[in-house]
């Protein structure tokens, strides 16, 4: 189910600020997909470039699409406690808050996967981020954890060496990779 009817009488106001962002946004990705492809229409140029790009700007199609047909507004539309005689809480927005801390603490753990790429590689330096960061995120369960973790280092790693055309510092995966 997706939540309680909106009541009657009310019709959906899009957040014409959150529209216009979302225009800034796109405007942005096909402005740097256009000039990716004038500066080299190359498939190594835009190996990279071109996907990330599509995904981007499908995503923004989609918010902007949920943003103007209100499908975030019928779940919103009444609060339980307020059918029930007790006093209304106030409203929550639609977006998940979270701790400024949480915020500092993954833009830490980037910067540490970063400046630790050149020293232990890449592949060893996602496997501890992504763990790092699902574990801030509160997934507690363990065997998942290194299984997503392991999963991504690999799918990366096999990327970065199939399909990038300068060597990254690979920890082990490029061991391996050569063995087989």
């Amino acid at each position: 189910m997706n939540g309680p009817p909106a009541p009657t009488g009310q019709a959906h106001a899009a957040d014409r600020e959150h529209l216009f962002f979302l225009a800034l946004l796109l405007a942005f990705v096909a402005w740097y997909l256009w000039t990716a492809a004038a500066a080299s229409p190359t498939f190594s140029n835009l190996i990279l470039i071109a996907p990330v790009g599509a995904v981007a700007i499908g995503l923004l199609l989609y918010i902007a699409v949920a943003e103007v047909t209100g499908r975030h507004a019928a779940a919103a539309a009444k609060l339980p406690a307020a059918e029930a005689g007790q006093p209304a809480a106030a409203p929550q927005g639609r977006f998940r808050t979270t701790s400024i801390g949480t915020v500092l603490a993954l833009m830490a753990l980037f910067g540490a996967f970063v400046a630790a790429m050149p020293y232990v590689g890449f592949d060893i330096s996602t496997f501890f981020f992504t763990l790092a960061t699902m574990w801030l995120l509160g997934e507690r369960r363990v065997a998942f954890s290194l299984a997503v973790a392991l999963a991504t280092a690999i799918a990366v790693s096999i990327a970065a060496l199939t399909l990038l055309t300068f060597p990254m510092p690979l920890g082990i995966a490029r061991a391996l990779w050569s063995r087989l």
